[in-house]
């Protein structure tokens, strides 16, 4: 008795595992949903989902892509000119990293997300509702159709992709997957509100920027549990030509994040020194606090559950001021084929999200945001005139409210050992007035004043008083900042190499072909 009992065991255990194991491929399956990405099949039983931590890392080959030959980029379409080196105050001097810790991965200046809502009114003339509809249909159909196209390339990629975070909302019935430099702090506070209600804009207004990532952090959720729903997601594409410089201005070229790029070419790295210094460790795990449970530090201090640890870190000064955009291209063409994971804030979008995958049924651009995002709020049954001050947020001039915020950041960083003896005061108020002047804050007839350039200290008021009335002086309109930010953009990519530019277009590739935009650089 005891053997058939036995055998019938192994037999239920065996079976089991057959019904796992076939569960598991189907979830991984790279096929498109097989009901598409219609929203009456989309709708989510009433059950909240799992609230988990999942950041997915990998690594892809850049060989997986196509062949250069199959690219539109050639030496007969680009103009050769001097190489922009964005830096100094008489001649035009250039500007890498180490794995960022998901605190840093939040901490961001991020200019795009004020740019892109100067002169809303101006940037929305006379759509209609059906145009805008319509424009929506034909975003999710080109991806559909690449999706099919592409699918080789694309199983390959998903494999090695890094998968980011994503956020749901059980009343909206709604996900969102969060892509950096694409206005994911907006949707961050999108999120909060929803969960928290929205009284809680208040506590938001008065938030950093870190704070706002910090604490919308507990609301990502596995996302299996959303591909496994088939629940309706919204994705934020970009142009990769305009991410990567923007990424490049934002993380780069101002002195933010030096001591995280080691590997870049024409990094200046120097001996390194120790300091101590204090963080806040959890009891049981002995490690660090989490940024999710940074809003519960209060409390688990209280509860004994937090202490105050003095430690000893090792720091390596890391020095970028002769680095250019091309060493920053071709630092992350390396990172590639060395097998390395993209940092997510370059990172291509189609690696982020896996948008062949998930069911995306609304694709924002950068380019037409606060449209866009009207636009998908009321699909999903938000009245945005409801949220008065999630509406502001969205349309308001947001360049003096940003201005003081990013200036106070660099304010910051000069004030650590490791940046004051890469950066002087001077150097670094230069590049925060021509950073403001490539994203189309201050216009570019606007001369920094001289009494910012001889100051042997970074005086933060000083900076920002100039900076305000630089805007206020003249002002720019949406289209004379866009045009601004273009001619940047087109004078950046006119000074990069055939062999580089090709190579980005082999590692962007699906971003180029998922979301339409075109391989030829800016021009």
């Amino acid at each position: 008795m005891a053997w058939r009992f036995k055998i019938i065991v192994l037999f239920i255990t065996v079976f089991i595992l057959g019904i796992l194991f076939i569960e598991e491929l189907i979830t991984y399956s790279v096929k498109l949903p097989k009901h598409g990405y219609k929203k009456q099949q989309t709708h989510l039983k009433d059950v909240p989902l799992q609230f988990e931590d999942t950041q997915t890392v990998a690594t892809y080959d850049i060989n997986d892509f196509v062949h250069p030959s199959q690219l539109p980029h050639s030496k007969e379409n680009v103009t050769k000119q001097i190489d922009l080196k964005i830096l100094d105050n008489n001649e035009r001097k250039p500007i890498p990293w180490k794995s960022l810790t998901d605190d840093e991965f939040q901490v961001e200046t991020d200019f795009d997300n004020s740019v892109k809502n100067v002169g809303h009114s101006e940037m929305t003339t006379e759509r209609s509702a059906l145009d805008i509809e319509n424009e929506h249909h034909k975003r999710i159909n080109v991806l559909h159709e690449a999706c099919r196209q592409e699918e080789n390339k694309r199983r390959g990629e998903q494999r090695k992709g890094n998968l980011t975070h994503f956020y749901y909302n059980k009343e909206h019935k709604f996900a969102y997957c969060k892509v950096p430099k694409s206005g994911s702090t907006f949707w961050m506070k999108v999120f909060m509100i929803l969960s928290r209600g929205k009284n809680y804009s208040n506590v938001i207004s008065s938030m950093s920027r870190r704070e706002i990532h910090d604490r919308s952090y507990s609301l990502n959720v596995n996302p299996m549990h959303i591909l496994r729903r088939n629940v309706p997601t919204v994705i934020v594409s970009r142009n990769p030509f305009s991410r990567l410089f923007s990424a490049f201005i934002d993380k780069v070229y101002l002195p933010l994040f030096w001591d995280k790029f080691g590997s870049m070419p024409n990094a200046n790295v120097h001996r390194p020194y120790i300091v101590n210094t204090s963080v806040e460790v959890m009891k049981n795990s002995n490690k660090p606090i989490s940024g999710r449970l940074l809003r519960f530090k209060d409390s688990l201090r209280a509860k004994g559950m937090l202490y105050t640890k003095q430690v000893k870190n090792l720091i390596q000064p890391i020095c970028l001021n002769d680095v250019s955009f091309e060493d920053f291209l071709k630092f992350i063409i390396a990172e590639v084929k060395l097998g390395h994971a993209l940092e997510p804030h370059w990172a291509p979008i189609s690696h982020l999200c896996h948008p062949c995958r998930f069911n995306i049924f609304k694709i924002v651009k950068q380019e037409t945001f606060s449209t866009d995002v009207e636009h998908t709020l009321n699909e999903i049954g938000l009245e945005l005139d409801k949220y008065d001050w999630l509406k502001s947020s969205l349309r308001e001039n947001r360049v003096q409210n940003s201005a003081p915020g990013i200036i106070s950041v660099v304010d910051l960083k000069l004030k650590q050992r490791s940046i004051r003896n890469c950066i002087t005061a001077e150097e670094a108020t230069f590049r925060l007035w021509k950073a403001f002047q490539i994203q189309g804050f201050i216009s570019d007839s606007i001369d920094i004043p001289q009494h910012l350039t001889v100051n042997k200290l970074f005086k933060n008021d000083a900076v920002t008083k100039a900076v305000l009335d630089a805007v206020n002086t003249k002002p720019l309109t949406s289209t004379e900042s866009r045009k601004q930010r273009q001619a940047y953009l087109t004078d950046a990519y006119r000074s990069i190499s055939d062999e580089t530019l090709t190579e980005i277009q082999k590692i962007y590739y699906l971003d180029f072909v998922l979301f339409g935009y075109s391989f030829t650089p800016p021009s």
